[in-house]
């Protein structure tokens, strides 16, 4: 077992040799497994334990188990207490759902903090095995019979080679204790009724049969690639770009392959069917994911990636600034007759210099920001602008703001403020370009 994990790393690079790593450590047998190949393979580790309260004084027992494992293999040890069924209750999903929810965001947040490089989960080829046929009692598409990948962002899977029969084996002839988690044996919940009672089925039928479904899993991910590949060409033949997106015409939502790409973004099954049953109305839905904001009006589709989070940053005088979208910010001073023509373009903007009050930021829009567009009478909310101009509510996500201490200079890539603008009394000017 010790060499499989070992070739499984490193065919798949999961693991640097000088890397930090994470083991999530439940107590059971695959994560005890996971923990103890790692550590005598000599890769620097510290290990994560939940404890959902989910099981009484057995979740505390659990608890127990990996203080008293990690301690003796001198691992540093995490651990975090959930209430889990009252989370489970506010976001109105299962117990499952929200425990996975809750895990995987606490090792988010542990990586990024212990300057880890990645989490190790303890799948092996049989837990392959049963998710693809829960994945078929369930209902799915082709990507949902490909197996689990070795590696997806953080996570990897050093046991994925390896069966559960070869981890109690180790166990066994180390003599290594670990704890048994005695909802493992509800058939209540689909995963044990599959592995307690489908499984045993299926090996009559056929002995080897995880092996079978595991290779067939392999002939399905090279149909994955080709259908991917497919997919992408629709999606670039279909897709019209937006500054930070794609739109498209709600009717090419019929082919499937297109259809499946709003997937793909992040959209769940019922919220593309809700965008597709819409057909031609110009409505406007909504809908969020973690990387997404999908729009639906006036009978297309928009789909704007979301803007960073960032505080507001500083706009050097006669130098250049990389905004947090990515795009450049160049700032000249020079004197009024340097500048032949005060005509400009969207993304760019000339402003009178001494009319400035202080240093300038770039910033992230706020609630009730107002500005004096140029050319119109008066103040106008910044949001009530941009809707007259047309932007949809992911493209407003976008816009940023040169401010000064008095209030916004420059609507970014719009318009400026009137009490900036060039007047014949003008005699140095501040010229502001995006790339």
């Amino acid at each position: 077992m010790i060499e499989q994990v070992k070739a499984t790393i490193a065919t798949h690079r999961l693991l640097s040799p000088g890397g930090r790593a994470l083991v999530a450590l439940s107590g059971g047998p695959d994560s005890v497994a996971l923990l103890l190949v790692l550590h005598e393979l000599g890769y620097r580790i510290e290990a994560a334990h939940c404890n959902f309260h989910l099981r009484g004084d057995e979740s505390d027992r659990d608890e127990a188990f990996c203080k008293e494992l990690t301690s003796r293999l001198a691992v540093p040890l995490h651990v975090c207490h959930f209430d889990t069924q009252a989370e489970a209750k506010a976001h109105g999903e299962s117990i499952e759902m929200a425990a996975r929810r809750l895990r995987y965001a606490w090792f988010e947040r542990l990586i990024a903090e212990r300057n880890l490089e990645v989490v190790c989960v303890g799948h092996h080829k049989d837990d392959d095995a049963e998710t693809l046929l829960l994945n078929l009692v369930r209902g799915t598409g082709i990507h949902g019979l490909t197996g689990m990948a070795y590696r997806r962002d953080k996570v990897v899977r050093p046991l994925l080679d390896v069966t559960r029969e070869m981890v109690t084996d180790y166990l066994k002839r180390h003599q290594h204790p670990y704890v048994c988690d005695s909802s493992n044996a509800d058939t209540a919940f689909k995963r044990n009724l599959i592995r307690h009672e489908l499984m045993p089925l299926l090996q009559r039928l056929n002995p080897a049969v995880t092996r079978t479904l595991r290779a067939d899993m392999h002939k399905l991910r090279v149909a994955e690639e080709a259908y991917d590949q497919a997919l992408a060409a629709t999606f670039d033949r279909l897709a019209h770009p937006l500054l930070h997106g794609w739109w498209w015409d709600k009717a090419d939502l019929t082919l499937r392959a297109h259809y499946d790409a709003l997937q793909r973004l992040g959209l769940t099954p019922t919220e593309t069917e809700a965008l597709r049953q819409d057909g031609l109305k110009s409505t406007r839905a909504r809908f969020e994911t973690d990387q997404y904001i999908v729009t639906s009006r006036d009978g297309r589709i928009e789909a704007t990636a979301r803007p960073p989070r960032f505080a507001p940053v500083a706009v050097p005088m006669n130098g250049s600034l990389t905004m947090p979208d990515g795009c450049r910010m160049d700032c000249h001073e020079t004197a009024r007759e340097n500048i032949p023509s005060l005509k400009t373009t969207p993304t760019e903007a000339i402003v009178d210099a001494d009319r400035l009050n202080g240093p300038l930021v770039y910033r992230a829009l706020q609630e009730g920001d107002r500005f004096r567009p140029f050319g119109m009478k008066g103040s106008r909310l910044v949001s009530d602008f941009l809707t007259d101009r047309h932007l949809s509510a992911a493209e407003r996500a976008w816009v940023g703001a040169v401010c000064d201490a008095e209030g916004i200079v420059w609507l970014a890539g719009h318009r400026i403020d009137n009490r900036v603008a060039v007047t014949p009394e003008t005699r140095r000017v501040v010229r502001l370009s995006m790339t």
